[in-house]
Formats: C-alpha cells, structure tokens, sequence
C-alpha cells in the first residue's frame, strides 16, 4: 500500500496538543503542553512543559535550527519555551521595521523568523469542478 500523508507522534508522556496550528512557507507552527508532577515536597501544582513545533508540511520534518546548534535535525522539531503553560495558537504577520518587511511568526511574547526567503500577499484564483 502507498502511504499519502505523515503523522508526528509526540514524544513526551500526555502530551497534547493545546492550540491551532498555522503553516507559513511551508512551516507547520503548533504548540503542545505537557503535565509535569510538582517538585517531592511541594504542596502546588505548576503549569507544566510548554513545547513549540515547527515542521515541514510535506513530511513532518524538523525545519528550523531551533537548538541553534547550526544543524537541523530530529532535535530541532520543538523548542521547549519557558515558563510553560499553555501557549496561545501561533500567529504569521509581516512587519515593516525600518522600512523593510519582515516576517514573523508569534506566540505568546516568543517571536521568530518562518525561515522564508520572501513573502508575498499576490493570490492566485483557483476553479474546482465535478464532472
């Protein structure tokens, strides 16, 4: 049987996905929580593990150095971001700083390049028909 599609398996136990996803320059963003036992002897509960993914939508790939180890590998398909909890969706907005666009994608205060080469608001009209 030929496969259409992937799959990503989280990788941490009860990890879910918390948000919608957004896919930018064919980067998948999406953001996972992860419940975390409190600390022996801590009478509180804490937020837990927040991770933020970014995967090529082809083929689940890891698709931005995001361990900043100048290398993209199966290390680079999340970042665990500080503070855990639950992050908000990911957002894409193109921003004019110092005259030029950029490109960025946001969630929460964390803010990073989609690792895009440019980007563009031209539309291309696409028709659907059934025969």
């Amino acid at each position: 049987a030929v496969s259409k599609g992937w799959f990503l398996t989280l990788s941490a136990s009860g990890e879910k996905a918390v948000s919608g996803a957004v896919t930018v320059f064919g980067t998948t963003f999406f953001t996972t929580n992860r419940p975390t036992p409190p600390a022996p002897g801590v009478c509180s509960s804490n937020l837990g593990e927040a991770r933020l993914y970014a995967v090529g939508f082809e083929l689940g790939a890891a698709r931005l150095d995001l361990n900043a180890d100048g290398v993209i590998d199966e290390y680079d398909l999340y970042e665990v971001v500080k503070g855990g909890g639950f992050l908000p969706q990911p957002v894409y907005s193109p921003v004019e700083i110092d005259g030029k666009t950029v490109d960025v994608v946001c969630t929460g205060s964390k803010c990073f390049s989609p690792g895009a080469s440019k980007s563009s608001t031209e539309r291309y009209r696409t028709y659907w028909y059934v025969e």
